[in-house]
C-alpha cells in the first residue's frame, strides 16, 4: 500500500473508506485498475492447458471428498435436464465396444434380482391391480351382470365395441353399473 492510501485509509472512517477507494483507484496509484485486473482475468479464455499443468490440478483434487450436502445440491441441479438426440448418440458410440467384467456382471445380477424390470407381472400383481382399477365397468346385460365389457363381450360371443354400442344406443337390457 503506497503513502497516498494510507493516508486516505487513516482519515476515513472504515465504512467510508471503501467508497472513497472506489473513486482514488481510478488514478494511477502503482497498483492495477479494477479494468487492468478484468482484461488480465479475461486473457486465458480459450486457452489450452500442458499437460504439467493438468497433472498438477489432478493431484490437488485427488482425495477430495464432496460433502453430502454438497450432493444433493448437484443432484437437484442435474434433474429434469434433458440430453439432446446428438449428445445420446455420441455416449452411444462411446459405450460400443466395451465390455463389462464378470466382476461387475455379478454385481449388476445381484443388484437386480428381486426387482421386476420388464418382466411379466406375476398372477398376484395382476389380480391386485385388476382390484384397484377405478376405471374399470361393471355391465349389465339380459344375460347377467358382469365386472367387465370384456368379460360381457365373451359371454355373448361379440365384439366389445358390440355391447358398449348397445349400452350407448340405451337397448332394452344393456348398462353400465
Amino acid at each position: 500500500m503506497n503513502k497516498d492510501m494510507y493516508d486516505l485509509m487513516l482519515s476515513f472512517s472504515v465504512n467510508s473508506f471503501t467508497a472513497k477507494t472506489k473513486a482514488f483507484r481510478g488514478k494511477r496509484t502503482g497498483s492495477r485498475s479494477e479494468d487492468a485486473i478484468r482484461r488480465s482475468a479475461e486473457g486465458n479464455r480459450g486457452q489450452k492447458r500442458s499437460a504439467e499443468t493438468c497433472r498438477k490440478i489432478s493431484e490437488s483434487k485427488k482425495g477430495f471428498i464432496v460433502s453430502d450436502e454438497t450432493r444433493k445440491k448437484l443432484s437437484i441441479a442435474g434433474k429434469g435436464r434433458e440430453v439432446s438426440a446428438e449428445t445420446r448418440q455420441k455416449i452411444s458410440a462411446g459405450q460400443i465396444g466395451k465390455f463389462v467384467s464378470a466382476e461387475t456382471r455379478k454385481k449388476l445380477s445381484d443388484y437386480n434380482k428381486g426387482r421386476n424390470l420388464g418382466r411379466k407381472p406375476t398372477e398376484e400383481t395382476r389380480a391386485k391391480l385388476r382390484a384397484n382399477n377405478k376405471s374399470k365397468k361393471s355391465v349389465k346385460t339380459p344375460i347377467g351382470v358382469f365386472e367387465s365389457l370384456r368379460n360381457a363381450a365373451k359371454a355373448h360371443c361379440v365384439d366389445g365395441g358390440t355391447i358398449r354400442k348397445r349400452i350407448n344406443r340405451n337397448l332394452e337390457g344393456y348398462s353400465y353399473l
